[in-house]
């Protein structure tokens, strides 16, 4: 707005009136903006907040849902190795008994253990006077499974030692799937091969270059 010189000292007051009019109203429009932006990003933030929520609570339900899901499958998979151990337990010694070892008893889980603490547990032992065999029953078997049982044969025989049983500890594993090349493995590092053949567990066959390992 352009103030005219010769404007009386009435326009020019009237024309400050005007000025002090608009930038008011400009400062109110301007406030009013801002206060509604402000209140759009609350209003988004609260939102989005919600959203946070109900992401967590639905994450939250599906953790749930996982663990009882886990604790299932790992029932299941419990489930099916113990009746694994059944199957291969029962009278699995006379299998052993062509090959030379006349076990007279068996136990299932044996668990040994050193100044109370558990050091090694054995799905079957086999034993006589002469004699001992630990036994690894898997579902399915593996190269892992091969080696974990060598360790922990180890660790028996350790535990043997330090109570004065000197007997001969050898060592199998069985499982209801057996690959051949797992087979392979396990009679390459010396333990028998135990597979289920139809109805009952048998001896897989070795190699004639196979020497079971002797702890």
């Amino acid at each position: 707005m352009t103030l005219n010189m010769n404007a009386t000292p009435e326009t020019v007051w009237t024309l400050l009136q005007e000025m002090a009019q608009r930038a008011e109203a400009s400062k109110a429009e301007h406030d009013r903006m801002i206060a509604e932006s402000a209140a759009q990003m609350k209003a988004m933030s609260q939102e989005t907040e919600k959203k946070f929520q109900e992401i967590a609570e639905q994450q939250k339900k599906t953790d749930e849902q996982l663990k009882k899901l886990s604790r299932t499958v790992g029932g299941m998979y419990r489930t099916q190795g113990k009746l694994m151990e059944a199957m291969y337990s029962a009278r699995l010694w006379d299998k052993f008994a062509t090959l030379g070892f006349a076990f007279t008893q068996g136990c299932r889980e044996r668990v040994f253990r050193e100044n109370g603490q558990k050091v090694a547990a054995v799905d079957v032992f086999l034993e006589n006077g002469q004699y001992a065999m630990a036994v690894e029953v898997k579902t399915k078997l593996t190269t892992e499974d091969v080696n974990d049982h060598v360790e922990r044969i180890t660790k028996v025989r350790k535990n043997m030692d330090d109570h004065g049983d000197k007997r001969t500890l050898v060592g199998a594993v069985a499982g209801g799937i057996s690959p051949d090349n797992v087979i392979a493995y396990a009679q390459k590092n010396g333990l028998y091969a135990v597979v289920w053949s139809g109805k009952s567990a048998a001896i897989a066959e070795a190699p004639p270059t196979f020497k079971a390992r002797e702890w």
